[in-house]
């Protein structure tokens, strides 16, 4: 199966697959959400500068834009709904247990803006501002929400309810955090890493051959991308560690 145009953005749950496309045309740009699964396209939906896309496990869809996000029914692409997005340069999103839809959107001050909305009816449940931000990134970990910033500005967790469990800046260099699915939260500042249990305890600290640029948390397992020259932002080295091993290099860790 193979969707024309550039996919902005792309999300899978079960056997469906979604995804933001946009399409040159002479003269415009067509932006449009797609629903596919393995028998070919679902259903199409037209949706303006679309940045993200999202699939409920109750049977919802979502698309973020600068404006509005809209949902939709998974199964069919009706359009349920549209939650207007005022003030908003960038917004990414992603739905969670409870029927709740986190949006991360990007002002056009230039700061983070976290909100929790009822996925169903829409109605707001609570919003948090994070401070400045780049492009912002959500993820889930566990029972919690973790938001970032591709650029390491800001990084943060976040309770399903929307109380701050955590929240750090590049004061002291650029901040990466990641979720892993059993909870835990690995937050790198500059070449250092943290991976926090869920009860915020510090079970292992290691130090990267160079700042870390982004991470992934799996398990026992870390991922860092990053560069080993001080005076770049482009990634160009991967590191991995075991986070279940004893120390390897100053500060802990077992970066291979």
């Amino acid at each position: 199966m193979e969707l024309d145009g550039v996919t902005l953005d792309a999300v899978a749950a079960g056997e469906q697959f979604l995804a933001g496309v946009v399409r040159v045309r002479p003269g415009s740009l067509e932006h449009e959400v797609v629903a596919v699964q393995a028998d070919g396209v679902q259903w199409r939906a037209p949706h303006r500068n679309v940045t993200a896309v999202a699939l409920s496990a109750d049977g919802l869809a979502a698309a973020a834009s600068s404006q509005a996000v809209a949902i939709f029914d998974a199964r069919t692409g009706r359009l349920l709904r549209q939650v207007p997005l005022a003030g908003t340069r960038y917004a990414d999103l992603a739905f969670f247990p409870g029927g709740l839809l986190a949006i991360a959107q990007k002002t056009t001050a230039g700061d983070l803006q976290l909100t929790g909305i009822d996925a169903r009816t829409g109605r707001r449940r609570w919003s948090l501002s994070l401070g400045p931000t780049a492009v912002p990134i959500l993820q889930a970990a566990g029972g919690s929400i973790v938001v970032s910033d591709f650029r390491g500005r800001v990084g943060a967790v976040v309770s399903l309810s929307g109380a701050l469990q955590g929240r750090w800046t590049d004061a002291q260099g650029p901040v990466f955090v990641a979720g892993s699915p059993r909870g835990e939260i690995a937050v790198a500042i500059g070449p250092n890493v943290v991976v926090r249990t869920p009860s915020d305890r510090a079970r292992w600290r290691g130090t990267m051959p160079g700042t870390v640029l982004g991470l992934q948390l799996d398990g026992p397992w870390l991922a860092a991308v990053g560069t080993a020259d001080r005076n770049s932002s482009t990634p160009d080295r991967i590191w991995f560690a075991r986070t279940d091993r004893s120390a390897a290099l100053p500060g802990g860790g077992n970066p291979r």
